[in-house]
């Protein structure tokens, strides 16, 4: 298990198990009763750090202008099937568990609603970070261009006047004087 992919196999699972529980029980009830306010701020805060950690990576490997060498390097954060999948379950377990009791649906149907949601999002998240590169790309390749200098029109001010070279002297004071007095 690559524990990379461990933060996306928490954030997309969480998404994935709301998507299946509302498929399953529609506008019956919420998931996780009570707490689908947490279980539904878990999720975007999990979504938005993943963006956030790949477009900060995607952007970190400036030497890459390849766009297949950035794929490779992203593709650690989006978790495989299977690691999605035990997330998905173990999220939706969770949530149910705090729930109060209720009409059980089929296992079947639960089972193919997760394996489906997984698929779905993981196509999305798939999607979502080709698209994370190529911004990252499309940032990386601008040329670089110098700022040109503002040329801003200064007001002159008037040269000052000469001064007649007479004002211009320091001003001396007499030499001292030394005072004769008689014996």
């Amino acid at each position: 298990m690559r524990t990379r992919g461990l933060p996306g196999a928490l954030a997309l699972g969480l998404l994935a198990s709301l998507v299946a529980h509302a498929a399953a029980f529609g506008d019956g009830h919420s998931q996780a009763g009570a707490y689908h306010n947490v279980f539904l701020g878990l999720a975007a805060f999990g979504l938005t750090a993943l963006a956030a950690g790949v477009f900060a990576c995607a952007l970190r490997s400036g030497c890459c202008r390849d766009g297949s060498v950035l794929a490779a390097r992203l593709a650690g954060f989006i978790p495989g099937k299977r690691l999605l999948v035990l997330s998905s379950v173990g999220w939706f377990a969770l949530g149910e568990s705090l729930e109060r009791a209720h009409a059980p649906a089929p296992l079947l149907l639960l089972a193919a609603l997760i394996a489906a949601a997984v698929l779905v999002i993981r196509a999305l998240a798939i999607v979502l970070l080709r698209a994370i590169a190529a911004i990252a790309i499309a940032i990386l390749r601008v040329p670089f261009a110098p700022r040109l200098p503002v040329r801003a029109h200064r007001l002159r001010r008037p040269a000052p006047r000469r001064r007649a070279a007479i004002l211009r002297r320091p001003v001396t004071r007499p030499p001292p004087t030394t005072v004769i007095v008689p014996a």
